[in-house]
């Protein structure tokens, strides 16, 4: 029978049709007064619910790429209370409509509802347990929780294999999908009626994860949540590793390495980088890019290597589920530290990167300087073997027949922008002598006088070219320090 009395809960402002672009850390949720069907209701509309939380006010903060965004602190000290337990069921052994059959009547949920993928990645639903009066401490919420889902296995003869549902924060997505099937009792709970389980204490006791780790870095690691642990150790003691690091020279780019190593996230949108959602192989992804990390800086610390995983979780990864907890990110770092890396690099196309320091200095945007050190590199490139003898045509003939990959415009300009004739050295001017009707000699200029002078000699470099060429006093002195560095190195 429906319940018309209402009760609290945090909503999120929007609704989302798609689970993988729900941007967890930057959702804004707000305090809604509900009954059943109208929880029912929202949740149809693709909108996610929470326990009711201290304060709803937001801090607005800005990336570096200068957009906006805001903060709202979800954390189990943020909770005042909540009116609900969630039980998540993913990856089950029975369909929706089974399992709730085989539940007796004492633990039946209030409601209950299919999840976005459920039939795609096997059978995921979730139980809501409206309650008449409030939780407000961890400790009680995971003693009723535990209790319920330890029922629930008993009736069904099944294994729940997610225990994320047992902190008080947790959030419950919806489902905006036309197929999602909703089971409905309107039953609602007092504590006394809810089985408990075993009393487990959100914060536990200082633990050692390893014995041979026991840096203070693995201690705040064990102590800290992610976002504090990375707020002490980003950027004033480790910084997140995605390329290996070059030297720039005085102009402000570096030259690489046919073996340089960097990794590229892809993009969802221009300012936004992909993050790898439920189901999508977050572990096995997680694992490949802490090898890679590793490939990058063969000295790394374990200390580092951690950082490093933990920033990985908190921004490319949804961990809004919490399987990837403290003790499976920790041995996975342990095992790519300790092991052999399986990763087969490419070999690098990129042939240099510019400063973006550099060029913040010197008020140029750093794509605009790619083109012309692009340029200038290729010029100076064309400059080690174009003949300025020869014409254009003839220098092209050359470089297919030597597998250099160069176009007939970027010839015409190289020979534009540096002076050189297109055309190749004329011929000196010849004279002939005829004699006129009255007896007098005549001089006159050779009609071939425009025609170029081709002789048998090898392909040289021009070093009388080389020496007055603008292109040669620009990157000559440049180019012997990269020389020197690169046999440095």
């Amino acid at each position: 029978m429906e319940n018309t009395q209402r009760f609290n809960v945090s909503l999120s402002v929007r609704g989302y049709e798609d689970k993988k672009k729900i941007p967890y850390n930057t959702m804004v949720f707000q305090k809604k007064e509900v009954n059943e069907d109208e929880l029912i209701e929202y949740i149809r509309k693709g909108h996610s619910f929470m326990a009711e939380l201290k304060n709803y006010g937001i801090t607005p903060y800005y990336k570096s790429d200068g957009k906006q965004c805001y903060h709202q602190p979800r954390k189990e000290e943020d909770i005042r209370q909540t009116y609900f337990v969630g039980v998540d069921v993913d990856d089950a052994e029975l369909p929706f409509s089974d399992y709730i059959e085989s539940i007796s009547n004492e633990i039946q949920p209030t409601f209950a509802y299919t999840t976005p993928n459920d039939g795609i990645k096997g059978h995921r639903y979730r139980l809501i347990y409206i309650l008449n009066e409030p939780i407000q401490k961890q400790r009680d919420f995971s003693c009723y929780y535990w209790g319920i889902v330890n029922t629930l296995n008993e009736c069904t003869n099944t294994t729940n294999k997610d225990d994320c549902g047992a902190k008080i924060e947790r959030l419950f997505n919806g489902n905006a999908k036309d197929n999602i099937k909703v089971f409905t009792t309107y039953k609602r709970y007092d504590l006394e009626e809810l089985p408990k389980g075993e009393e487990i204490d959100a914060k536990p006791k200082k633990r050692v994860l390893h014995k041979e780790h026991t840096s203070q870095v693995v201690s705040d690691f064990s102590q800290m949540d992610f976002d504090d642990f990375l707020t002490k150790y980003l950027t004033r003691v480790y910084k997140p590793i995605t390329k290996q690091d070059v030297m720039y020279n005085e102009e402000g780019f570096a030259l690489l390495p046919k073996d340089f190593k960097e990794i590229k996230d892809e993009w969802e949108t221009y300012q936004k980088i992909k993050v790898v959602g439920i189901g999508e192989g977050r572990k096995k992804w997680l694992y490949e890019r802490l090898q890679k990390i590793k490939d990058i800086k063969p000295t790394i610390t374990f200390d580092e290597l951690l950082f490093n995983a933990v920033f990985v979780v908190k921004h490319r990864i949804n961990n809004e589920d919490g399987k990837i907890n403290k003790d499976y990110l920790f041995e996975v770092v342990k095992n790519v530290f300790e092991g052999e890396s399986t990763i087969k690099w490419f070999e690098n196309t990129k042939k240099f990167e510019v400063s973006k320091k550099w060029c913040s200095e010197h008020r140029i945007k750093p794509n605009q300087y790619k083109m012309m050190v692009r340029k200038a590199l290729n010029f100076e490139s064309i400059s080690r073997w174009y003949n300025t003898t020869k014409s254009v045509m003839d220098n092209l003939l050359f470089a297919e027949d030597n597998n250099i990959k160069v176009s007939r415009r970027t010839l015409y300009n190289y020979c534009y922008e540096n002076g050189i004739n297109p055309k190749g050295q004329p011929m000196k001017r010849t004279h002939k002598a005829t004699e006129t009707n009255d007896g007098t000699t005549r001089h006159t200029e050779d009609n071939n006088t425009i025609q170029r002078k081709y002789e048998p000699t090898e392909w040289l470099q021009a070093n009388e070219y080389r020496e007055h060429c603008k292109l040669y006093e620009l990157f000559a002195e440049r180019h012997q320090k990269l020389m020197s560095l690169k046999m440095a190195i």
